[in-house]
């Protein structure tokens, strides 16, 4: 916990809480994102404090603690705020702690409450909101998320109405289709997406989806799922919600592809698709160097990415791969990879990042985008017959050793 949070924190009667009092066997950390400033936030922290005010008086009380982790402007907007939590606090002028586990956690906005370990400081659930409005008593301490299998049990729907266990499913391939009938693009995207199943199970391969609906009322699911040749979760089941939290699904249409045992193969499984209609690399797992298109480009958003941008001419893209291969290897074997390679050329998201990170004139560009963190770092290099594979290790070793000044996107 101190490698996370630091060794003291701000308490009520003042700094100087050791972060140990905190930490150890079977207890939890809640780290509450949040800001004066933010009306969502102003709105959920009094919840909170009477929701953390329960449960201390529970049997499991001693056993968490939550730190406030500020996103406010000022120090004195931040002491006016932290005047209404009864909990503990980073300081307010640890910033690069503060982003670090922003960055870390992946806070995209608040109000957001992350339950991590108190042992290990591994996160357990980001889903601390939702746990303060369906779990007000605290029963379920300490919120180990449910598996994907576990969320899974029970039975599905078939088109003409009958029931299907989850049982007939092992050893499947499934997809978890998170799609309405109301909603456009989705409309748009299932007939190319049955196309694609029907191809990939007359390959004799196993694999099954299972339609997760958004629709506004049981006729619309009922006409929608009528068109489709898979399964699907009854109309209003709980379990759709939750599968929808536990990918935090925020648009849809949305496809997450999960292998046989039930772990996430991919959650971009709809540009896949769009690029790989024929299901040629089915069931497209993560490769260590992709060619950056819009169906690929949407973990820029997410992750920390290495770039390698050309004139899109066959043979600029093949330096391109050569320089990259070794180095997007050698990061994919380890578990805690935090870099994904990408070569581009000529599709539009290529022009659209030259132009977000103002790369200039030059076709040719190497740099390593932290979108979360609002920071670009860029090579010198902008020649493909310059950037060769020991330029790109020298390029990622400095990154990594923190000795490539970033710039502001």
């Amino acid at each position: 916990m101190e490698a996370l949070l630091g060794e003291s924190l701000v308490g009520k009667a003042g700094a100087g809480i050791p972060v140990k009092s905190i930490a150890g066997e079977g207890k939890v950390v809640g780290l509450y994102f949040s800001a004066h400033w933010c009306p969502p936030c102003r709105g959920f922290t009094p919840q909170l404090v009477q929701w953390y005010k329960t449960f201390r008086e529970s049997a499991n009380g001693k056993q968490l603690e939550i730190v406030f982790i500020s996103s406010d402007r000022d120090e004195s907007s931040w002491q006016e705020y932290y005047g209404e939590m009864p909990w503990l606090a980073l300081c307010f002028q640890e910033r690069d702690r503060k982003a670090k586990l922003s960055k870390q956690f992946k806070v995209k906005g608040i109000p957001m409450l992350v339950f991590v370990d108190g042992s290990t400081g591994k996160k357990i659930t980001d889903q601390g909101r939702n746990i303060v409005q369906e779990d007000p008593n605290g029963e379920k301490f300490p919120w180990e998320p449910e598996t994907i299998g576990d969320i899974l049990k029970g039975s599905l729907l078939s088109t003409n109405g009958q029931e299907v266990g989850m049982d007939s499913l092992d050893g499947c391939i499934l997809a978890l289709y998170f799609s309405a009938h109301w909603c456009p693009p989705c409309k748009h995207f299932t007939p190319e997406l049955i196309k694609t199943y029907k191809k990939i199970r007359q390959d004799g391969k196993k694999f099954e989806i299972i339609f997760c609906s958004s629709d506004r009322d049981e006729a619309s699911f009922k006409e929608y799922f009528g068109t489709m040749p898979w399964l699907a979760l009854p109309f209003g089941d709980e379990r759709k919600q939750k599968l929808a939290s536990l990918f935090n699904i925020e648009g849809i249409p949305a496809l997450i592809i999960i292998g046989e045992n039930r772990k996430v193969i991919t959650k971009e499984a709809r540009g896949v698709i769009e690029k790989d209609s024929e299901g040629k690399d089915f069931p497209w797992y993560p490769k260590p160097l992709n060619e950056l298109t819009n169906a690929t480009g949407s973990l820029i958003n997410e992750e920390t990415c290495l770039v390698y941008l050309t004139d899109g001419k066959e043979k600029s893209m093949r330096q391109a791969q050569e320089a990259l291969h070794d180095q997007a290897e050698a990061l994919f074997k380890e578990t805690d990879q935090h870099l994904y390679f990408f070569y581009g050329g000529e599709d539009d998201i290529c022009d659209s990042l030259r132009d977000y990170c103002k790369l200039g004139t030059s076709n040719t560009a190497l740099f390593i985008i932290d979108a979360n963190d609002g920071k670009i770092f860029v090579h010198s290099a902008t020649d493909t017959d310059v950037i060769n594979k020991d330029v790109v290790a020298e390029f990622v070793s400095s990154w990594q050793q923190g000795k490539v000044e970033p710039r502001n996107l």
